[in-house]
């Protein structure tokens, strides 16, 4: 803790396997460090910064005879992240995240810019959270995960991939003491893919959207 404003926090973790696993034909090993600032604006408002670069072993993706040799990946995500109350009804949350990955000689790179916006009714008991996002990455290597609201005991962070939009909107309703009503929405929209999506869950085209609802009932 540096100020009462400012605050850092920090990991390294150092890790070896010695023997073989998925997709490494052998002994291998890594490192993982994090470091993240966190400042408090005033009472309403807040920002952090992350640092984020790991470094673990895989198969060369050379074609050779025998047992392949390990090559070195690499990842690194910077991420800035911004919340504004602006009231006791309105929260803005701001994000842009920006990844570097490495496989041996091979790079790829990606981003993601997201708006969160959550709205409680003054006279009524609705809430309403959203988000509002566009990603543009390289491939799946370079995939960035982000948190989402999400329909009670739900826990969801998908990975944004490719290129694209992502939106969701998400509705809380309380009838009268006893009953809960949640119904959420959301939308991937690519700009450069035709087919999404293997198997039994194939869609034929650039869109896949999906809804969800739930009631809760206190007896």
């Amino acid at each position: 803790k540096i100020s009462k404003h400012l605050n850092i926090s920090a990991y390294y973790d150092q890790f070896t396997n010695n023997w073989l696993k998925w997709l490494t034909d052998g002994p291998s090993y890594g490192r993982d460090i994090l470091v993240q600032a966190d400042y408090k604006i005033n009472y309403n408002s807040s920002l952090y910064i992350r640092f984020k670069n790991k470094v673990t072993q895989r198969n060369s993706k050379d074609d050779v005879q025998g047992i392949k040799p390990q090559v070195f990946l690499r990842k690194t995500n910077l991420r800035l992240h911004y919340t504004q109350r602006i009231s006791r009804q309105i929260t803005l949350k701001t994000r842009i995240e920006k990844v570097w990955f490495s496989y041996d000689k091979a790079k790829s790179q990606g981003i993601m810019m997201y708006q969160d916006l959550s709205f409680k009714f003054k006279k009524i008991p609705l809430r309403i959270v959203g988000r509002y996002a566009i990603f543009d990455t390289d491939n799946y290597y370079t995939r960035i995960y982000a948190y989402e609201n999400d329909l009670l005991y739900v826990f969801s962070i998908p990975s944004y991939y490719y290129k694209g939009i992502r939106t969701y909107l998400m509705a809380k309703y309380e009838i009268g003491q006893k009953i809960d009503v949640w119904l959420r929405w959301g939308l991937y929209s690519y700009a450069n893919q035709s087919e999404l999506s293997t198997g039994l869950e194939q869609i034929t085209g650039s869109k896949k959207s999906d809804i969800k609802l739930q009631i809760k009932i206190r007896f």
